[in-house]
């Protein structure tokens, strides 16, 4: 093991400047003044290179063969640096441990020491304490700092003013690797903004522990909502697994391999959709069973700050088999509530198709409508219309077809409008047009591919400010 300073020499041996901080022009973006730097890493007892321009963090090894060997300095040139994440987690986490320790009082970190001192106290409030910093690998981050991160799908979060700094988690997967990190603005915590952002990709799931084929097979796991809530039972000895988001397909496929789950969810009315779609899916393959929380409890972190461990171990002690087909009394409210959350959605109906109103008194709700009827009656014909109908009211439609041409549907719609061309639509009614979109299937396109065009029509449509579409698939 060799210690900052023989790296250092080693490091100027090869023709490259460093400074006796460690401090360095990168080796892998052009820079004027120096942000990377050599450093020894006291939790993993080796020297690393970071980057804070470009976020390139490498072992001192690998980062000594690529600016010493050719084919390294060949491939470093053709691929532009990533983030090591387990580097980069550990660095974060390492600097966190500095600012906190008391002996540290450089007047150049004096905002990140104070903003650190209050990351720490935050924790303490949800019932974390140093060694769980160190156990977790909970890192620390200046605005500044992370804004230079490559690979954050959307950077605007680390651009705002109003942020200043972060408090980052390591979201490892399955085998136990470090995949990408949430990071969390605790200073905004109570301002009612999305204060939680992940900086590569779709988060997975988080586990506590890393999951063996017999811990997944004979272990009782708690499926829960966030970290804080999987830390919370894991502080009190049971293994937790958070959903970090919606119960999509991806993590549903990741709960199945678990064969003894309890629901560890929020007592509110989304953890109570969790768990009743969950439950659905999730039945075949594991033994299910959830917690019952006492009074006033909302979610695992709140009981954790209220009664500390022993209130984690009342909980596990208060648990019940999932009931797959509950009375209706038990998810009336949770019916209620998803009814609520569609009419505030709905579209009215356009005012030639008031007749609708008799069937759809609350408009067009997200969901999906048939229209069924013998060949030939119309069908097509009144969909256009609809479609039309739609348009003049600034909502978006998307026409699906795959038994004529999409310029049947224009010849319909320029006629019924008493004009005499599909032209003359642009200048009399060109809302029709701006707010209509026909795409004319053929026999190869798949239900896959129709997921994706959908998906991407609604996120163009959703940056170009405009509501959300309806689509309209004929005889697909």
């Amino acid at each position: 093991m060799q210690n900052l300073q023989e790296a250092i020499n080693k490091v100027r041996k090869a023709g490259v400047e460093v400074g006796k901080d460690g401090f360095m022009l990168c080796c892998f973006h052009n820079e004027q003044k120096p942000s990377a730097r050599l450093w020894y890493n006291s939790y993993h007892n080796q020297v690393e290179y970071h980057c804070f321009g470009c976020s390139a963090s490498y072992k001192f090894e690998t980062f000594y063969k690529m600016i010493t060997d050719k084919e390294y300095k060949q491939k470093a040139k053709k691929q532009p640096p990533h983030i090591d994440f387990t580097l980069l987690s550990s660095r974060l986490n390492a600097y966190f441990m500095s600012l906190l320790e008391d002996s540290f009082n450089d007047l150049k970190y004096g905002q990140a020491i104070s903003l650190a001192k209050t990351g720490r106290e935050y924790l303490e409030e949800r019932g974390l304490k140093l060694d769980d910093i160190k156990r977790y690998e909970i890192g620390f981050i200046m605005q500044g700092d992370a804004r230079r991160l490559e690979g954050v799908k959307d950077n605007s979060w680390v651009k705002d003013t109003s942020r200043y700094c972060f408090l980052t988690f390591p979201v490892r997967n399955e085998k136990g690797n470090i995949i990408t990190m949430q990071f969390e603005d605790f200073i905004n915590k109570d301002k009612g903004d999305n204060t939680k952002f992940n900086l590569r990709g779709t988060l997975p799931l988080w586990y506590s522990q890393t999951p063996s084929e017999e811990s997944k097979n004979n272990e009782e796991w708690v499926i829960c909502e966030g970290i804080y809530d999987a830390m919370s039972f894991d502080i009190a000895g049971v293994k937790a697994i958070a959903l970090l988001g919606q119960p999509s397909k991806r993590r549903i496929e990741g709960l199945k391999e678990f064969k003894h789950l309890t629901f560890g969810l929020d007592n509110d009315e989304t953890g109570k959709g969790y768990k009743q779609e969950l439950s659905k899916e999730l039945y075949p393959s594991s033994t299910l069973r959830e917690v019952i929380y006492p009074e006033g409890a909302k979610d695992p972190n709140q009981l954790l700050q209220k009664q500390g461990i022993d209130g984690i171990i009342g909980l596990m002690e208060r648990t019940k088999e999932v009931d797959l087909f509950p009375p209706l009394i038990d998810v009336i409210d949770i019916m209620v509530e998803k009814y609520s959350r569609l009419i505030e959605k709905a579209i009215p109906i356009p005012g030639e198709f008031n007749y609708l109103e008799e069937f759809l008194p609350n408009g067009l709700l997200p969901g999906v409508y048939g229209l069924a009827g013998i060949p030939a009656v119309g069908k097509t014909t009144i969909l256009n219309q609809l479609c039309d109908a739609l348009a003049k009211e600034e909502i978006p439609t998307v026409y699906f077809l795959t038994e004529e041409p999409g310029f049947r549907l224009i010849q319909r719609t320029y006629k019924k409008e008493g004009l005499s061309s599909m032209r003359e639509l642009k200048g009399n009614q060109p809302e029709i047009l701006e707010y209509r979109r026909i795409f004319e299937m053929t026999p190869e396109y798949t239900a896959e591919d129709l997921k994706d065009i959908l998906r991407g029509i609604k996120n163009k449509l959703s940056a170009e400010g405009k509501h959300y579409p309806i689509f309209l698939l004929d005889s697909l």
